[in-house]
């Protein structure tokens, strides 16, 4: 049930509020599951709960880009248009150092490095698409009128 899922400690709310100073310390060095009638609560220190949220985020951020990146659609979402400036090598590329950088990140709890590698790869394909419109408008004549 939850405790082969969580791998913790499952309590009832009855026996929270019977010895809350003993579940408290419990909670402070691993999470607990609380169980009251038919739900369930999870009790943990906020800095737990705070890194379990970063670490799913940027998960789910990875996977919008490296979705994105591999689908080969036109379609991508206005936010990574950059991803459209590379070719298939370099987006394989860049899903590789974000995996590894998120897979550190976890092991390190030090997430400088994935936003640093996210951030680089981004300003280089929104460099690179700029770059690539201000040829297009370079090589555009603009016609000069002859009225006279």
């Amino acid at each position: 049930m939850t405790s082969d899922l969580f791998q913790d400690e499952v309590i009832r709310a009855t026996e929270l509020n019977r010895t809350s100073g003993e579940i408290l310390n419990k909670a402070a060095r691993a999470p607990i599951t609380i169980v009251r009638n038919d739900e369930m609560f999870a009790l943990m220190r906020r800095e737990v709960a705070a890194e379990w949220r970063r670490e799913a985020s940027s998960a789910v951020h990875m996977a919008e880009i490296i979705f994105a990146a591999m689908a080969n659609s036109p379609s991508v979402p206005p936010e990574h248009q950059w991803i459209n400036a590379f070719d298939k090598e370099q987006k394989a590329e860049m899903a590789s150092e974000l995996i590894e950088a998120y897979r550190k990140a976890i092991r390190e709890e030090r997430w400088e490095e994935f936003d640093a590698i996210l951030h680089e790869w981004s300003e280089s394909g929104w460099a690179a698409l700029t770059e690539a419109m201000n040829a297009v408008t370079d090589l555009v004549e603009i016609p000069t009128s002859s009225i006279g």
